[in-house]
Parts: structure tokens; C-alpha cells; sequence
């Protein structure tokens, strides 16, 4: 009877184990999505629309933000600026030895908050 139950245990547990494993690679793998649900940016802006430069920054751009004057404010990783687009005309405000920014977001008390990429988040604010 001892027996028994051991082998019954050890099956439960071996199922268990394999219920996990497959569980866990289903809930990472990914497939394709199919061509009939794809979408294009056509669907969302029509081809004849114009298109307006708004700033050119210094490689890509990342954490794009408004402030409550309406101001574009804009992190460049590779050059570590903070970037403010104001009247139509892009100004560096400030530029970070070492940061590679990758995302902004301004906090309800105007500060704003950028991170980086080795994980550290930094305060800026841009009265002072």
C-alpha cells in the first residue's frame, strides 16, 4: 500500500512538473498574427495627409512629453539632452554626463522625471 501511494505521489508530482513547463512555454511563445488582422497606419492616418517637421533632435527621440504651457519636451538617449520644443524652435535644456535617457514623464507638480538605461530615475525641474 506504501508503495502505491509513493508511486501515485510521484506521478502527481511528475504531471505537475509537466502541466508547468508547458504551461509556462505557451505563455511565452508567440505566433504571428495573421495577415487578414494586421493593420497599417493608413487605416488610422489617410496617405494624403501632410506631415509637419516639429524638431529635429540629436539621433532618435524618446519620452515625449507636454508640459501645461503646451511645450514638447523630448529625451535624446544617445546624446543624454533634454530637449524642450517651444514657439516651433527646439532648445537643449539640459544635457546629462553618462545618462542614456529612455523615457519621461512629468509629475503633477511640474517636475520631470526621467529614466534611464541602467535603471535609475532622475527628477529635472525645469523652473530652477
Amino acid at each position: 500500500m506504501k508503495k502505491r501511494a509513493f508511486v501515485v505521489t510521484v506521478l502527481i508530482i511528475l504531471s505537475l512538473i509537466t502541466v508547468t513547463v508547458v504551461g509556462a512555454k505557451a505563455l511565452y511563445v508567440t505566433k504571428p498574427v495573421p495577415k487578414e488582422e494586421r493593420h497599417s497606419i493608413s487605416e488610422i492616418v489617410s496617405p494624403s495627409s501632410k506631415w509637419e517637421k516639429v524638431a529635429v533632435g540629436s539621433g532618435f527621440m524618446e519620452g515625449i512629453n507636454f508640459d501645461r504651457s503646451g511645450n514638447i519636451w523630448m529625451a535624446s538617449p544617445p546624446t543624454g539632452e533634454n530637449i524642450k520644443v517651444e514657439d516651433d524652435k527646439d532648445s537643449m535644456i539640459e544635457k546629462y554626463a553618462g545618462l542614456l535617457p529612455v523615457g519621461a514623464k512629468f509629475h503633477k507638480d511640474g517636475r520631470l522625471f526621467i529614466t534611464d538605461v541602467t535603471g535609475k530615475l532622475y527628477a529635472f525641474d525645469p523652473t530652477t
